[in-house]
C-alpha cells in the first residue's frame, strides 16, 4: 500500500517532513501480511509486528499514485505525484530514501532538510505550461508484441496523456515514447492495470469509463452495442431490443444473430 505525506500542496508545510520519518506511515510504501501486521523480512522491521517503521517498504514519497510490478522481474515501479515542478517514476526497493521533501525529481527543494542516501527516479519530467502535472502509473502489459511487450503504460491525469516506458531488465531507462493524448482518447487516466488476459485497461476519469488497450492486426473484432427499451416495467412486459449503435472498426457491414436462449 502507498501512503502520500498528508501536507498542503500549496507551501512549505512542515508535515511533509513525515516523509522521512520511519515511525510515521505519512509518505511511505509498506509492506504489510493480510491482518495488518509486519513481516518480519521487512527492511526496518524492529521486533514488533504492528510498529509502523516495520512495516515500512521505502520511503520519502510524497504522493505515489499507484504502483505495479514487472511481470518478468517482479520488480516494484511506482508513479510519485510531484509539488511544483516535477513528477517521477521510481524503481522501488526495498529500504531505499527516494528524497521527498528533500528533492524533488532530480534536484532540492526549498525545504530545509537533507536526504542521504537516496534514491534518484528512473524518469521524471516537468510539469506543463500552466504548472499541471499529476503522474498515475503504471502497468505492464504481457499480451502484446515488441516493441509493447513488458513496458510499462502510464499517464497523467492533468496533462492529459498516456505515454510507455520501456526499461531494461534491471530497470534502466531505455526510452519514453508517446501513445495516447487528449485528442486520441486518453481523458484523464487515473488508473493503469495489467488485466487476466495481459492486456493493459485503464480508467478515464473524463468520461466515466474503462478502456483497455489492445494490439490488433488484420480484420479486428466488431463491438457489439446493444439495448432494450424499456429496461423494466410491469408484467406483462413488451420490450424492444436494438443492436444498432453496434459499429465496426474496419468499417465492414455488420450482421445479427439474436439468441434469447
Amino acid at each position: 500500500a502507498s501512503f502520500g505525506d498528508g501536507a498542503h500542496f500549496d507551501y512549505v508545510d512542515s508535515r511533509a517532513l513525515r516523509s522521512q520519518n520511519l515511525d510515521s506511515l505519512a509518505g511511505k510504501i509498506i509492506r504489510i501480511n493480510t491482518d495488518g501486521t509486519a513481516p518480519s523480512d521487512n527492511p526496518f522491521y524492529n521486533g514488533s509486528s504492528t510498529a509502523n517503521r516495520s512495516k515500512v517498504y521505502a520511503y520519502g514519497f510524497r504522493n505515489s499514485f499507484r504502483f505495479n510490478f514487472h511481470p518478468v522481474t517482479g520488480i516494484l515501479y511506482a508513479s510519485d505525484v510531484g509539488w511544483g515542478t516535477w513528477e517521477e517514476v521510481n524503481k522501488v526497493l526495498p529500504g531505499s530514501n527516494y528524497g521527498w521533501p528533500c528533492r524533488e525529481g532530480n534536484g532540492a527543494t526549498t525545504y530545509a532538510c537533507t536526504a542521504n542516501p537516496r534514491v534518484d527516479p528512473v524518469y521524471t519530467y516537468i510539469h506543463d505550461g500552466n504548472g499541471a502535472g499529476s503522474v498515475t502509473g503504471g502497468a505492464f502489459g504481457t499480451a502484446y508484441p515488441a516493441p509493447y511487450a513488458n513496458t510499462m503504460f502510464f499517464g497523467d491525469y492533468a496533462q492529459n496523456w498516456i505515454k510507455q516506458l520501456n526499461i531494461t531488465a534491471s530497470g534502466t531507462l531505455v526510452s519514453v515514447t508517446p501513445f495516447m493524448d487528449g485528442a486520441d482518447g486518453a481523458d484523464g487516466p487515473v488508473e493503469f492495470i495489467r488485466g487476466l488476459d495481459g492486456n493493459v485497461y485503464f480508467l478515464s476519469i473524463y468520461t466515466g469509463e474503462l478502456r483497455r488497450i489492445l494490439y490488433t492486426s488484420g480484420n479486428r473484432q466488431p463491438l457489439a452495442q446493444l439495448h432494450a427499451t424499456p429496461t423494466s416495467g410491469l408484467l406483462p412486459l413488451s420490450v424492444a431490443f436494438s443492436a444498432a449503435s453496434s459499429t465496426d472498426p474496419d468499417g465492414n457491414p455488420l450482421t445479427y444473430l439474436w439468441n434469447f436462449g
